[in-house]
């Protein structure tokens, strides 16, 4: 079974099927659908702004490239007809690197895009007296659209699912075309969860476009995490940068370290501008046992440069060996 949109002329007081396809009618499916949608946004949803079309990403091009008015990015991927159940794996590998895009990757896209830079055209068509524009914080979340003509029941349950149950801002839009018998166009799109509940749980989990303060990060983290990582910030002396839903990161000259808070339960050091062997060979020179891993969690499996990184959670180590080698990598011992 699938969900699939019907559409009816009333005509005389009869309802009178409209049984056709854009292709029939000499339209383009996917091309016109791209082009209806870059024009009129407003049928994948209200309050949706496109900041980017075909967007390369370590996971592949991107059909389009969004952003709400809680500041979460909206990963949009389109399908010429039924949309299979690998389209929903397919969109979260975008979403994962894409949570990773700090303002200046979302800027260059927006640029491309509108010939805008991207807080302009957020503040243009997002008013907010109450934002301090200076310092906005963007990409908390990330929101995933499924486009296409109709969807099956299992991805439908799918979809229902992960937002329900895990929280995961994902819907799957299905569009309809029709043509009445004086030749007038019609367009009907309906999600699979209503505009309204998808809004909620967005509301839930995100907050207006604002700024970000490190005490969000360290009261995100379950304890003792928050504890440590402002421990490490002070001990440090270096003012964070960069900060986002998912982190922040610590510069020192040439050398940069992202931290990761989106994981509760943990935190994530990621050295940028690396190899898996240069973190190894710096922990052997230090004596501190901690795994290195080949890429950080947010990056594609498909990532061409991944960053190494290394977790540190109570039972991994010490932390006072975790701000060890963060002073070593970042030249201040």
């Amino acid at each position: 079974m699938t969900t699939k949109i019907k559409i009816w002329q009333i005509k005389n007081k009869n309802l009178i099927h409209i049984d056709t396809t854009m292709a029939k009618e000499g339209r383009k499916e996917f091309e016109d659908l791209e082009g209806w949608i870059r024009e009129t946004p407003e049928i994948l949803g209200q309050n949706l702004l496109l900041i980017g079309e075909q967007v390369h990403t370590n996971s592949g091009p991107l059909d389009f490239l969004a952003i709400d008015e809680t500041g979460n990015i909206v990963i949009i991927e389109l399908k010429r007809d039924q949309i299979p159940r690998v389209a929903l794996a397919q969109a979260i590998d975008y979403a994962s690197d894409i949570a990773s895009w700090d303002i200046d990757i979302l800027d260059e896209k927006c640029r491309n895009f509108t010939s805008s830079n991207l807080k302009d055209y957020i503040k243009k068509n997002f008013p907010n007296e109450d934002v301090n524009w200076n310092d906005i914080s963007i990409n908390q979340l990330q929101r995933i659209l499924i486009v296409g003509i109709y969807i099956t029941e299992k991805l439908e349950r799918m979809i229902t699912w992960l937002s329900e149950k895990h929280e995961v801002l994902v819907n799957a839009i299905t569009i309809s075309y029709g043509k009445t018998d004086r030749g007038d166009e019609i367009l009907a799109a309906t999600t699979i969860i209503p505009e309204e509940i998808e809004k909620e749980y967005s509301k839930k989990l995100s907050r207006k476009i604002g700024k970000t303060t490190l005490k969000d990060h360290y009261e995100r983290l379950n304890p003792p995490y928050g504890k440590f990582l402002k421990e490490l910030v002070e001990d440090l002396g270096i003012e964070p940068t960069t900060l986002s839903g998912s982190g922040f990161h610590l510069i020192n000259g040439r050398k940069k370290i992202i931290v990761a808070t989106y994981i509760k339960s943990k935190l994530e050091f990621q050295f940028t501008n690396s190899k898996k062997e240069d973190i190894e060979n710096l922990l052997e020179d230090l004596g501190i046992s901690f795994k290195v891993k080949n890429k950080s969690d947010n990056q594609s499996y498909k990532v061409i440069n991944p960053i190494p990184s290394i977790d540190f959670k109570e039972d991994l180590g010490l932390f006072e060996d975790v701000k060890t080698v963060c002073k070593r990598w970042l030249e201040l011992i």
